[in-house]
């Protein structure tokens, strides 16, 4: 019995909300007015050639030396993109028949997602 008000306790916890961005509202106000919000820099994977130096060294510059967050777009975009990669096939075989687990969100429920 004492463990069961824990139990409520602890589910009200993990109940966020997730409300989505309302499609008027404008992102470049919203980061400019904003203190805390910066953009994220963006590097098109599509722009750069093995062996990657220039794009290293972008992604040392952002990262290690300016602390901030990098996003590379487009690896997938690429020629040499393996595309067996994250394949399905790719899963199955790095990962087993388990499949994945994700969080749905709205029900703070576990979603059983196989290959």
């Amino acid at each position: 019995m004492t463990s069961k008000p824990h139990q409520q306790q602890q589910q009200s916890l993990f109940r966020p909300k997730f409300t989505p961005i309302p499609s008027d509202v404008d992102i470049p106000h919203l980061v400019h007015s904003t203190p805390n919000f910066q953009w994220v820099h963006r590097e098109d994977a599509r722009l750069h050639a093995a062996p990657y130096q220039a794009l290293n060294q972008i992604i040392h510059a952002v990262t290690i030396e300016q602390g901030l967050p990098i996003v590379v777009d487009n690896w997938h975009l690429r020629q040499d993109w393996p595309a067996q990669v994250f394949s399905k096939e790719w899963l199955k075989r790095e990962h087993g028949d388990e499949g994945i687990t994700p969080l749905k969100l709205q029900g703070i429920a576990n979603v059983k997602t196989l290959w």
